[in-house]
């Protein structure tokens, strides 16, 4: 599986092990544009998490090392997030196999 995703310039799948179950992820590959910086206008913490997950699962390691946020407030965006059911987790908690994928309303 893997050679054949890397045949198609794919990104590599994500393994999580959980203990009693596996999951394997599998990242679809999406025209992402770069945001462009605008002056004066603010950005919420949950708005910079929701936007890293629109790239694929991350843990909150990956999560905190993509927004440049606090762990303090990487914990509490993920957690606020997760209470209004607009992301979901694959995990345990404080696994560092866990990751979090957004909830897209259709």
């Amino acid at each position: 599986m893997i050679n054949e995703l890397t045949a198609l310039d794919m990104p590599a799948p994500k393994f999580v092990d959980g203990g009693i179950y596996f999951t394997v992820i599998l990242n679809s590959v999406l025209a992402i544009k770069p945001a462009k910086k605008i002056t004066g206008m603010h950005v919420s913490n949950t708005d910079l998490v929701l936007a890293v997950l629109r790239e694929g699962p991350k843990s909150k390691a990956e999560i905190q090392q993509a927004t440049h946020m606090t762990y303090g407030k990487t914990k509490y965006a993920v957690e606020k997030l997760l209470r209004e059911k607009r992301i979901y987790k694959i995990g345990k908690n404080r696994s560092p196999n866990t990751v979090y994928v957004p909830i897209f309303d259709e």
